[in-house]
This record gives structure tokens, C-alpha cells and sequence, in this order.
């Protein structure tokens, strides 16, 4: 039997269809079940978005299938990313290693030449699906912001911005946290990886607004520098 890696990722959205790991990892098992594989390992990311590939389980569950030449194992593409280019480096890394991956639910199985295909094509799709998604949503949000509206609640300002103080319903740039961001973007056109921009800014003192560590934080940081790019400050 050819060995298997299973790997699920939880992000909470209030969807019907958001499953716990337990139920990706059961779901997973009875598949592998089916078609003949063995489950040699389970590894899992909670709370965690699908934008960044920076995560302590799937980074394990890489490695795991890697190393035994194994198939990894997800109930769909988008627990391992939502980005077709970091789907198609992750399926080229687990080539290199003699692995390949799966998904349960679109009947993808890079180790044949249909589930190849279909690999290509529903990474396309989602990708064009969530772009037209998210334009609609900045759409929205620039409309209300000209309106002189704030469509976050006041806990749940982004980094990088502040409630403006003439006007509670509008945001401005935080300039103390936009030198931090520019301290984050220096970084990553210095090739590093978003665990490691959390490290150097807790080692130099720069921590959260909260004053707690940004370890863990990935998500936080890539929207910190995504948005700079789409409102320059």
C-alpha cells in the first residue's frame, strides 16, 4: 500500500460547510481507506488562513511526505492554499521528492494523468472565483469609505490604521504602525519568510499593538503589506 499523509486546515467563516480537522481527518481517512493507501500521519493548522503557506502543520506535513514518498492527503485544494502559484510549488516540490498530493472532495490525484488535469484546472477556477470575489469587496469598502463610513468595528481596526480622531467613522494611517509595515515590506523583498519577519520585528522590540509577539502572527503581516500595496500611504 502506498503510504499517505493527511493534512487539514481549519479557518472559521461562519460557512455551513467549515469542517473541524477532526471531521477533514475523518473524511481523509475513509478516502485513503478506499482506494488503498496507509495513513502514516495526521498534521493539522487551526485558525489559520489559507492565504499564507507559512504553517507549522502543513510546513510538517510537507516534509513528512517528502520523506516517505507519500501522497498528501486534503479534503480540498484550498486547505493547502488558496493561491494556484503556491499550489503548483508545493506539487512541484513533492515531485522532486518521488510525493504527490490529493484532494478527496475534487477527485484530484496528481500520481495520475486525469487528477493532474484536474488539478490545473480547479486551481484556475478558484483562484478566478476569489480575485472576482475580492474585487467586489474593495469595491464595496472604497464606496463606503468615500461615503465617510468605517466598515470595521472599532475592535477590529487593521494594522496600520487608526480611528480618525475628528471622526470615528472614518480610518487614517497610524504612523507609527505604517513605519512598521515598511520595515515588514523591506524585509520581504529581502526574501524573507513570514515567520521570519515575525521573529526579527519581536527581536528588535517592534512588537504587536497589543505589545504581544507577532510569532503566529503571519496573517496579521501579510495583510499589513497586502494592503499597502493596494492604498499607498
Amino acid at each position: 500500500m502506498k503510504p499517505a499523509i493527511i493534512y487539514a486546515r481549519y479557518s472559521p467563516t461562519g460557512r455551513t460547510d467549515c469542517q473541524s480537522l477532526q471531521a477533514q481527518f475523518d473524511q481523509c481517512r475513509r478516502w485513503c481507506s478506499a482506494v488503498g493507501y496507509a495513513v502514516l500521519e495526521k498534521y493539522g493548522d487551526e485558525y489559520a488562513s489559507g492565504k499564507d503557506t507559512d504553517r507549522e502543520g502543513l510546513r510538517n506535513a510537507m516534509k513528512h511526505a517528502m520523506r516517505a514518498k507519500a501522497i498528501l492527503v486534503a479534503v480540498k485544494l484550498d486547505r493547502l492554499g488558496r493561491d494556484v502559484g503556491d499550489l503548483i510549488d508545493m506539487k512541484k516540490k513533492l515531485e522532486k521528492a518521488g510525493a504527490t498530493l490529493a484532494s478527496v472532495t475534487e477527485c484530484v490525484d496528481t500520481s495520475t494523468a486525469t487528477g493532474e488535469m484536474m488539478f490545473h484546472v480547479l486551481g484556475t477556477f478558484a483562484q478566478y472565483f476569489r480575485r472576482v470575489g475580492n474585487e467586489r469587496t474593495s469595491d464595496a469598502m472604497q464606496s463606503h469609505q468615500r461615503m465617510g463610513r468605517r466598515m470595521n468595528g472599532k475592535g477590529k481596526i487593521p494594522y496600520g490604521m487608526m480611528i480618525d480622531p475628528n471622526d470615528d467613522a472614518r480610518m487614517i494611517p497610524c504612523p507609527q504602525e505604517q513605519r512598521v509595515i515598511d520595515k515588514m515590506i523591506l524585509m520581504r523583498a529581502g526574501s524573507m519568510s513570514l515567520r521570519q519577519i515575525c521573529e526579527t520585528l519581536d527581536t528588535a522590540g517592534l512588537f504587536k499593538r497589543d505589545g504581544g509577539s507577532w510569532i503566529g502572527s503571519h496573517n496579521t503581516v501579510s495583510k499589513a503589506m497586502s494592503a499597502r500595496d493596494e492604498c499607498p500611504v
